[in-house]
């Protein structure tokens, strides 16, 4: 960007890209800003480590017994086939704007 005479002036701090300084000072406040962010990187990793080593357990709390996940796997697996349209066979209610389906087939909808 400096190649096309493209400068950054922050009005109310002293940092000005057009000038030497100003470069100088942006890339340090850059530099220390990366910094910190690292320290705050290794200190949350720090705190995950003994979080865990204490036993600790992150992400969501399961809500289904083993009984009932092994049930959903179980009726996963199991193909089913209907012979009402997809949004019916899910509970849900199509509206068309028009009476019925328009078909006797359920397959066919018409919009």
């Amino acid at each position: 960007m400096e190649k096309q005479g493209v400068g950054f002036v922050v009005i109310d701090q002293a940092i000005d890209t057009t000038s030497p300084s100003g470069r100088l000072l942006f890339h340090m406040i850059g530099t220390i800003t990366e910094f910190e962010r690292d320290l705050i990187q290794e200190r949350t990793e720090e705190g995950r480590h003994k979080a865990q080593a204490a036993g600790v357990k992150f992400g969501r709390k399961i809500k289904l017994q083993d009984d009932e996940l092994a049930q959903l796997r179980k009726d996963a697996a199991v193909p089913r086939v209907t012979q009402q349209p997809p949004a019916k066979a899910g509970g849900l209610v199509l509206w068309t704007g028009k009476s019925g389906y328009g078909s006797k087939d359920p397959f066919s909808l018409q919009f």
